[in-house]
């Protein structure tokens, strides 16, 4: 069983140049029930992790095909060229659903049906969600972001979703199903 290292520290809103709070709550209220900060080092640490094992073994991890998440200079010791004194967590978050998506995403649906014709409405609307809640980057005093979606398929963009939920303690993924389990849903 792989757990995240017990010396990481859990990236708080002191960390955070924005509201997590308030973010957290425009996406529940929109269905995207779930959201769980992580550090992009955890997730990177992780794939290291995993490439160097299978290299050992003789094998090649399907994680080495995979981009690191960004750290935007940040280095996970601290004293990044960003924003010092803040360096030692890039925040990312993981965002998901539990049912409590289907409501508002129907609502969506039904204030306008040409939705339905979209090829992947779904997709659609979590983007919308996550587009609106999340501060915008487009002004200097931004945060700087990028946001990877569960559904990309560019070999730059994949992200190991399921791994970056274990990792940060969201969900525990099994490696002999590859299935992830969530203690409540």
């Amino acid at each position: 069983m792989n757990q995240t290292p017990v010396d990481l520290v859990q990236p708080r809103q002191a960390d955070c140049p924005f509201d997590i709070e308030a973010v957290r709550h425009e996406l529940s209220r929109n269905g995207l029930d779930m959201v769980h900060p992580m550090s992009t080092c955890w997730y990177n640490d992780e794939r290291t992790r995993m490439i160097a094992a299978a290299a050992t073994e003789g094998n090649r991890s399907p994680m080495a095909g995979l981009k690191p998440l960004p750290h935007f200079g940040r280095d996970k010791y601290g004293g990044g060229d960003v924003v010092v004194g803040r360096g030692k967590n890039c925040l990312a978050l993981i965002i998901g659903n539990t049912r409590a998506i289907w409501k508002p995403f129907g609502n969506w649906l039904c204030d306008d049906p040409e939705r339905v014709t979209d090829a992947n409405p779904l997709d659609r609307y979590v983007q919308e969600v996550v587009e609106r809640a999340l501060p915008s980057s487009s002004s200097s005093s931004s945060p700087m972001r990028q946001i990877f979606w569960a559904w990309e398929i560019s070999n730059d963009r994949i992200v190991a979703m399921a791994r970056a939920a274990h990792v940060a303690g969201l969900a525990y993924l099994d490696e002999t199903s590859t299935l992830s389990f969530h203690p409540t849903y």
